[in-house]
């Protein structure tokens, strides 16, 4: 969350359980169901600071790994109003709730060797919130699994920047346009240029 100037706030919830209400599987991968479950805590501390405090509401932006890349998709589902990006990362979404996010513009990473939560996951995703008439950006990071980290998790200020920088509500693009504010953030994303490893709605 942006305040004045160059200031920000960094909220970083950690819960001890799952972000989205789940369904329990031995041997498998939670069922996540559509729905507020502990999402709804993360969005009370938002909107309390967001009252409390100059907090500019067009830079609110989310992102999260793994468990809290399913947290971000979910939060994103409950109040796509709250947020201006969103990058969710090694997550998973609802596919019932995609709809409500097709016109946020988001930024999904997903690890190609992911063992946890495979990459099958995202494309998937990506490819439906495309189908609703979404225009969200994909990078698969090849050759890495579920725990690798981002080369200085760039996408805060990434996503942050480009809204404003380009004077709109909008971070999609082509991998024709060489966006340098997307390719900015692509390298510190992924170490390469973000034209080579961004894979962008035609």
């Amino acid at each position: 969350m942006h305040v004045s100037g160059t200031l920000a706030i960094v909220v970083a919830p950690q819960p001890n359980e799952n972000w989205p209400p789940v369904r329990l599987r031995e041997g498998r991968l939670p069922e996540i169901l559509v729905g507020p479950g502990r999402d709804r805590l993360a969005i009370e501390i938002v909107e309390s600071l967001a009252a409390e405090l100059p907090v500019d509401r067009t830079r609110i932006h989310g992102t999260g790994h793994s468990m809290g890349g399913a947290g971000t998709w979910h939060v994103l589902a409950q109040r796509p109003d709250l947020f201006a990006t969103d990058v969710p990362v090694w997550g998973r979404a609802h596919p019932a709730t995609l709809a409500r996010l097709k016109d946020v513009p988001i930024w999904n990473f997903h690890g190609e060797k992911d063992g946890v939560e495979p990459a099958e996951t995202s494309r998937c995703i990506i490819a439906e919130l495309r189908t609703l008439g979404g225009r969200p950006l994909y990078t698969e990071v090849p050759g890495v699994g579920h725990n690798h980290a981002l080369p200085g998790r760039g996408a805060e200020l990434g996503m942050i920047e480009a809204p404003r920088a380009r004077g709109r509500r909008d971070v999609s693009g082509t991998t024709n346009d060489r966006d340098p504010i997307l390719e900015a953030i692509g390298r510190t994303l992924t170490g390469r240029d973000a034209h080579v490893s961004v894979d962008s709605p035609g």
